[in-house]
């Protein structure tokens, strides 16, 4: 026999109300009361009536809000295909995206993004936060509302409900490996990153850094710059590195901003370019690939990522199921010539 939300409520001693509030993620109720309940529901396997949700949901559209830092950033393409392709799953559903798309990573703009969407009275927010402790505060103050998602890459301190995206730190030892064989140990190293604020983007350096220190002793590291993922700045500050510093032999794209970076590269060592590692296969990338500039890039499901975050929500929202785990990785990928397409 199915478990019903008054049995619940009974065995907690609190109104049906309470209960419904919980199970439907609509707020309001004492953190501790909630966990009582959800930990009941999980102890009895109380399942909610899809159908009926199906009924609620087809006259109150289930409105997800999202912040995603993508504007000049082509990675962000597959992420997006993959949030409005996870709309065929939802078929007795429907479902409607307020999207604020920024450029760069900027916390006062995070932060005005943050609150508009508030203000239109999203059910979940799914952002790719900065890792700063204002924005940090931010979204504790929403999760108290609405489960928060982070999407790419992770914030520290949060009480967010799930974060999807990729292992960076695997991702940057997977990278020294690369460049360790590829060099034959031997190197001076530079990495270009997006950005230091950026968690994952940290991530990823200090993994790197760790294996190669580990590793590969006879690997020199030269420095990282930084380039706020956009080509135009990444042409920039990768033309001033590569000038000042003559000995490189290997770069380390650790985020976006490739192309740019690689123009600069060839304009000052074309008769010597040095080996390049890359992430990502995003258009551009795979092209340099296949012409034989970039030895080998790092993938990291892009288009997973993004139907998992809205899929993993709106479970959550529908039947009020948690995820297993609060955080799903995806698969670190090797592309070369031969298999990136």
């Amino acid at each position: 026999m199915a478990v019903t939300s008054k049995q619940i409520a009974e065995m907690v001693k609190v109104s049906r109300g309470t209960v419904d509030r919980v199970l439907n993620n609509r707020g309001g109720v004492k953190k501790e009361t909630e966990k009582k309940i959800r930990e009941i529901a999980d102890l009895l396997g109380y399942v909610p009536n899809r159908a009926g949700k199906a009924l609620s949901s087809s006259r109150r559209p289930i409105l997800l809000g999202l912040i995603l830092n993508c504007e000049g950033n082509p990675f962000y393409k597959e992420i997006l295909s993959g949030i409005e392709s996870c709309k065929n799953s939802y078929p007795d559903f429907i479902i409607e995206f307020k999207i604020k798309k920024l450029r760069g990573y900027d916390v006062e703009e995070q932060l005005k993004a943050i609150g508009e969407l508030q203000v239109l009275g999203v059910m979940a927010l799914i952002i790719t936060p900065v890792n700063d402790v204002l924005i940090a505060k931010k979204i504790n103050e929403v999760a108290t509302e609405i489960p928060v998602v982070t999407l790419n890459t992770d914030i520290e301190h949060t009480d967010r409900l799930l974060h999807v995206g990729c292992n960076y730190a695997a991702s940057g030892r997977t990278a020294a490996g690369l460049i360790g064989l590829l060099t034959g140990g031997r190197a001076s190293v530079a990495i270009v990153t997006g950005s230091m604020s950026i968690l994952g983007h940290n991530q990823r350096v200090q993994g790197f850094l760790s294996d190669i220190k580990d590793d590969y002793p006879n690997v020199h590291y030269v420095g990282v710059v930084e380039n706020n993922d956009d080509d135009i700045k990444s042409y920039a500050v990768v033309k001033k590195l590569m000038t000042a510093s003559p000995e490189i032999t290997a770069v380390y794209f650790a985020a976006a901003g490739v192309y740019g970076g690689i123009q600069a590269i060839e304009e000052c060592r074309a008769d010597n370019m040095p080996i390049i590692i890359t992430c990502d296969d995003v258009e551009q990338t795979k092209q340099l690939v296949k012409n034989g500039k970039i030895e080998a890039t790092v993938c990291q499901q892009p288009h997973r990522q993004g139907f998992e975050a809205v899929h993993l929500v709106l479970e959550y929202l529908i039947s009020g199921k948690k995820p297993e785990s609060d955080v799903l990785y995806m698969e670190n990928q090797i592309k070369i010539a031969q298999n990136i397409d």
